[in-house]
């Protein structure tokens, strides 16, 4: 499996765990997409990968701020 490819199911993984909708990712060559089945909504590949890293910044911040750091 390629790295974009790993890096893909890893942040679908992510988003399955946190309740965020249940993807398939698509990875035609130049036209990747990966499209979230509850809400049909269709992401390509970079602007999914930069949902992800928003949700998990988001969760960074939470926990810093209930942990008190």
């Amino acid at each position: 499996m390629k790295h974009l490819e790993m890096i893909v199911h890893n942040c679908i993984e992510y988003c399955e765990q946190k309740d965020l909708g249940m993807f398939i990712f698509n990875n035609e060559k130049g036209r990747g997409f990966v499209h979230n089945i509850l809400n049909h909504k269709t992401y390509s590949v970079g602007d999914f990968v930069d949902m992800v890293f928003h949700e998990k910044m988001k969760d960074k911040l939470k926990e810093n701020l209930k942990g008190g750091k």
